[in-house]
């Protein structure tokens, strides 16, 4: 696939995840018996209003504000001086925070209720006026069914989906010969830079290591979980993990060995089915027993396989969805891998094309210590 087809899928795909700003329910909050994370007035400067909530929450706030407004974080912010109150823009956010923090508590019983996207709509100046919506002669006068006139199918049960699916990747048994797991390709991203990259997993512990080679002044960037601890380093430094985004990474590792994916899980429920990319698919939700965030996965209703896999992120105010896409099927050693791996927030998006995959290769446990 050449880079201009995958540009036009990044945009689509892009266009999709803006769409996906629900609240599907559930919270994120750290793996069980961890240790509680740091608030944001303790992990960051000059935070003035929301001090008491946790670093990732306050991060969470932060990109739903950017997401909800259609801006950088430079809008408001320095950058390298995130501190700084220099700009306008940021002093009026925190106004911004104290009125919508006043109006939940004071008409909605502290529920968020309200927040910059129910003004903002992705502009940074609020939407006021409703426009006229044209509609062809054939939309007129085409009838339209009720609720109750449309026929109800018959959905299947949550077990007999991921039956079929660990089925369809391969079986338990299939993947309890793969010790461990070496993929290479390249990265693609919605700010239009292609780059090598190479990701690593190994069972017993579940341990999991991304690298990203950027060359040049930014070096390698890398994303690793060792089965207990977590990373993220780059040309900024090496960041450990804690709270959220530590469950992240452990789901991101246990999330490997496909097979065992009904035990990562609880609350499994048929949601429905819906259209993907022009393929029918059955749409289960799910809460991570790593980070407790909502989930709503979608599997081929033809092959079975698991076609994407969104994630429900809580702030303050609301929530939005990453969606990570799996396509190009293709067995290696008796098991389903995706050959392009995509993934979207409302802003920012990340294609993986996978050029190889190797099984059982010869790996020191050193590979996933943090640097």
């Amino acid at each position: 696939m050449n880079l201009s087809i995958l540009s036009h899928r990044v945009g689509q795909r892009l266009r999709i995840a803006a769409a996906l700003l629900v609240l599907l329910g559930g919270s994120a909050t750290g793996a069980q018996g961890q240790t509680p994370e740091k608030t944001a007035g303790e992990t960051y400067k000059n935070v003035k209003v929301l001090t008491s909530v946790s670093a990732s929450t306050f991060m969470n706030t932060m990109f739903f504000q950017r997401y909800s407004l259609g801006v950088s974080c430079t809008h408001c912010h320095v950058a390298g001086k995130w501190e700084s109150d220099e700009k306008p823009a940021k002093l009026r956010a925190r106004e911004m925070l104290r009125m919508v923090l006043d109006l939940n508590r004071t008409q909605f019983e502290g529920k968020p209720v309200v927040n910059c996207m129910t003004c903002h709509r992705g502009s940074v100046t609020p939407i006021r006026d409703i426009t006229a919506n044209r509609l062809d002669l054939d939309k007129m006068l085409r009838p339209h069914a009720s609720a109750s006139e449309r026929p109800s199918a018959t959905l299947p049960a949550p077990t007999e989906v991921l039956s079929r699916y660990v089925t369809a990747i391969g079986g338990h048994d299939a993947f309890a010969r793969i010790r461990n797991t070496a993929i290479k390709g390249q990265l693609l991203t919605t700010e239009g830079m292609v780059v090598p990259f190479e990701d690593t997993y190994a069972s017993g512990p579940d341990r999991w290591l991304s690298v990203r080679h950027f060359g040049g002044t930014l070096g390698d960037f890398s994303t690793g979980f060792d089965g207990t601890d977590g990373w993220n380093r780059d040309n900024r430094g090496l960041t450990p993990q804690a709270g959220e985004r530590l469950a992240a990474l452990a789901m991101t590792a246990a999330l490997e060995n496909r097979s065992n994916i009904a035990e990562l899980y609880s609350g499994w429920k048929t949601a429905g089915t819906e259209i993907v990319d022009g393929a029918e698919v059955v749409v289960l939700t799910a809460v991570s027993t790593f980070t407790h965030q909502a989930e709503r996965l979608y599997f081929d209703v033809t092959t079975g396989l698991l076609t994407r896999r969104s994630v429900v992120t809580e702030s303050v105010f609301g929530s939005f969805a990453t969606d990570t896409y799996f396509e190009g099927y293709r067995a290696i050693d008796g098991i389903q891998f995706p050959t392009m791996v995509s993934q979207f927030t409302p802003d920012f998006g990340t294609v993986r094309k996978i050029a190889s995959i190797e099984t059982n290769v010869d790996l020191k446990p050193a590979v996933f210590a943090r640097p």
